[in-house]
């Protein structure tokens, strides 16, 4: 315990807060204003969400290529890239030709 309790006083030392000595005490106080985000200070990935979807070996490296070639990150580049096919299928100029995969669940050897 006292181990525990000089960490909680290092760790208010260095914020600047009153050392608390127990769990709850930890996790249920709120966040002092002095730390909260800025609205003028805003992150770049505002309005983003992050998702996972499977894609290929090859199409993760032509990703990577084009967005190398147009000297972009490779998330804008998957960005146009869904925008774009997403906007051809939308007006009907490209009818998608896609198959669905399904990824048996992992097991422990059984």
């Amino acid at each position: 315990m006292a181990k525990k309790r000089l960490s909680n006083e290092i760790s208010a030392a260095l914020t600047g807060a009153e050392p608390t000595h127990s769990w709850k005490n930890q996790f249920s106080e709120s966040i002092s204003t002095a730390q909260a985000p800025s609205t003028d200070q805003r992150s770049k990935t505002d309005g983003y969400k992050r998702k996972t979807y499977l894609m290929t070996e090859d199409l993760i490296g032509r990703i990577e290529a084009q967005a190398q070639a147009h000297q972009v990150g490779v998330n804008e580049m998957a960005r146009y890239c869904f925008e774009l096919a997403l906007s051809l299928m939308e007006t009907g100029e490209h009818k998608p030709e896609v198959q669905e995969v399904t990824i048996s669940k992992r097991t422990l050897g059984m």
